[in-house]
């Protein structure tokens, strides 16, 4: 079974160099959108001398309000809080905080573009990059990080006794390392590992000269972990895809707070403001929407952190003997989950240190990127939507692509009804499927709005359907029992059928009712209800009768005139048939046996129920 491992081996390969791919690239963007300011000097001098006027005009009125105030209540002259003092010292801080406010942000931007160009949070965070000409090269560590830990030396192989371990520490390969590697790989395959090494070269650490080829007596050079690694790297890119789209998000804003420095600047002439108002809150909003990029930087480095140590190391058990260790190959499933709780612990990681600290950090992170697109105004609720529909077209098409298979292997077979049916159920649930797609759809887009949102409290397609299958199911049980209870209904009913009743007089009718029922305030209200119809059923038989006689003679006033009278005896009895009915049913709740027979005497005079 040697060859199905070569072949895992180098198809999983394939697939991991491309998302190793899909990592670098999507950091290099992260870190170009970061870079990004779209607000340019001559944007922000030409929009600040148009409002500074208004400004101007808004501090004279302030002044003057406040002088005023003064005025009226002299005590407040002399105020601490909120004295003339107190103004002067606002409005120089103001001044010198309109002049500094640009340098401020300058300095701010350079400071970022210093942490993210140098790769500073991963030196700090994972410890690589320290030295070399490596700034441009984050997208290349986050990748080589990951994969480094399910390619590790393979103590089993032959020679190798641990001369290999330290290669990913130091980032050097000793020459018995090296010989080692030439052995299994060629000198190929040990120029490659050199390079995978000083570049961080994700792609060349998953060559297939190290990866597949070099083995000796059975034995793989490398331990290589498939289909793990690209969920882990997967997870990975797709974490910085969306960061992609939190920093786009970002740049914009932080553009728009730097844009409308001077209002919340001027503002801090007011005393309130500089404690609760306009200008400590865009301060706050401020240092949030900078500080984001940096939190979501540490969150992924830090689950890259974890994966590398776990990787390469072994864990101990917290009880028992400490020397028992839980290795990757051996306990995998152990290693493996951890790992999934790290990446996703990057994503609580913003909203811990928000609990922590207090600081409300900018926008939430989201692993979907439907929630995230709906809190763009406008747009939103449409791209969302979208994507919405178009995640749940391409699921339910991956869905019906085994049931058409087998529909083409029995045409194929020439067994064209069973191929005609498995086509006919296909296309059933695929257009019940897109239904409730459409039904998702268009709530997102509604829920969104204007504004932009991703509160979304409706059903997603997949509730949706599994709702309509209980429901189903519901009704195919309650289908079941009501067909039951038929049967055992219709087996009293026919027993009680063979009593019959006795109708020559009231007290024959009661008599055979006794023989029937138990309870003689049903009896009696049943004898109520069936005199009450038998009379309902001769006014009508009388009203028929003048009616045709009407019919032949039309001009003849005493018919009509007995005509009339009749259609009021049979509606003042149609009433009284309806009040002695609601009579007899409640007095059917009060003796429930007695209205079971009844029930059960009527189902008998019908078809019998199928069986189950």
């Amino acid at each position: 079974m040697h060859w199905i491992e070569v072949i895992f081996r180098f198809l999983f390969a394939w697939i991991d160099k491309i998302i190793a791919w899909v990592i670098v690239q999507a950091y290099n963007l992260f870190a170009l959108i970061a870079d990004t300011n779209i607000f340019s000097e001559p944007v922000i001098t030409m929009f600040n001398r148009r409002v500074y006027a208004l400004l101007a005009l808004f501090m004279l009125f302030k002044l003057s309000f406040s002088l005023v105030n003064y005025i009226v209540n002299p005590n407040d002259f002399s105020d601490q809080s909120k004295g003339f003092s107190k103004l002067i010292t606002n409005v120089f801080v103001m001044l010198i905080a309109l002049i500094a406010v640009p340098y401020v942000f300058a300095a701010a931007y350079e400071l970022q573009g210093i942490i993210i160009g140098k790769n500073t949070i991963q030196k700090i965070v994972l410890g690589v990059g320290a030295g070399g000409d490596e700034e441009d090269s984050s997208g290349q560590i986050m990748a080589f990080t990951v994969y480094s830990a399910f390619i590790t030396p393979n103590p089993d192989f032959p020679g190798m006794e641990n001369k290999c371990d330290e290669i990913y520490y130091d980032r050097k390969i000793s020459a018995e390392c090296k010989s080692i590697v030439h052995d299994a790989a060629g000198y190929t395959g040990a120029d490659i590992l050199i390079t995978a090494l000083d570049q961080y070269d994700a792609q060349s650490l998953l060559d297939y000269d190290l990866v597949v080829h070099a083995k000796k007596d059975g034995e793989f050079l490398f331990n290589y972990t498939p289909i793990i690694s690209s969920i882990c790297a997967g997870i990975v890119a797709w974490i910085i895809l969306l960061f992609c789209i939190d920093i786009s998000i970002r740049v914009v804003k932080l553009g728009f707070l730097q844009l409308i420095a001077p209002i919340p600047i001027i503002s801090y002439i007011d005393p309130k403001s500089s404690k609760d108002g306009m200008f400590k809150k865009w301060t706050k909003v401020c240092f949030s929407t900078y500080a984001d990029v940096f939190v979501r930087l540490a969150a992924i480095s830090f689950a890259l952190l974890i994966i590398n140590i776990i990787g390469k190391s072994e864990m101990t058990r917290i009880s028992g003997d400490p020397t028992d260790v839980i290795k990757l190959t051996t306990h995998p499933f152990v290693k493996i989950f951890i790992m999934l709780g790290a990446l996703l612990f990057a994503k609580q990681l913003p909203k811990l240190i928000t609990d922590l600290t207090g600081i409300e950090l900018s926008g939430k992170f989201t692993m979907s990127p439907i929630k995230r697109v709906a809190e763009a105004p406008l747009i939103g609720g449409a791209a969302s939507s979208g994507m919405s529909y178009g995640k749940n077209l391409l699921k339910n098409a991956a869905l019906a692509t085994v049931p058409l298979g087998r529909a083409a292997w029995h045409k194929m077979r020439n067994h064209d009804d069973k191929a005609s049916r498995i086509m006919d159920d296909t296309r059933t649930k695929f257009s019940r499927r897109m239904d409730a797609a459409g039904t998702e759809a268009r709530g997102r887009w509604s829920a969104s709005g204007i504004t932009g949102t991703d509160n979304y409290t409706g059903d997603t397609a997949s509730s949706i359907l599994r709702k309509e299958k209980e429901d189903v199911r519901s009704k195919r049980k309650s289908g079941r029992l009501s067909l039951k209870e038929a049967q055992e209904l219709h087996e009293i009913g026919t027993r009680s059928n063979r009593i019959k009743l006795d109708y020559s007089s009231d007290a024959a009718i009661k008599a055979t009712y006794h023989k029937v029922f138990k309870h003689e305030e049903f009896i009696r209200s049943k004898i109520e209800v069936d005199k009450a119809k038998d009379k309902l059923k001769d006014y009508e038989q009388e009203y028929a009768l003048i009616q045709a006689k009407l019919n032949a003679d039309p001009t003849n006033s005493q018919l009509a005139a007995d005509l009339r009278e009749a259609r009021e005896k049979f509606n003042k009895q149609s009433k009284a048939v309806n009040a002695s009915e609601k009579t007899h049913e409640y007095v059917s709740q009060i003796y429930t046996d007695d209205a079971k027979i009844e029930k059960a005497r009527s189902i008998a005079k019908g078809p019998k129920p199928p069986k189950i």
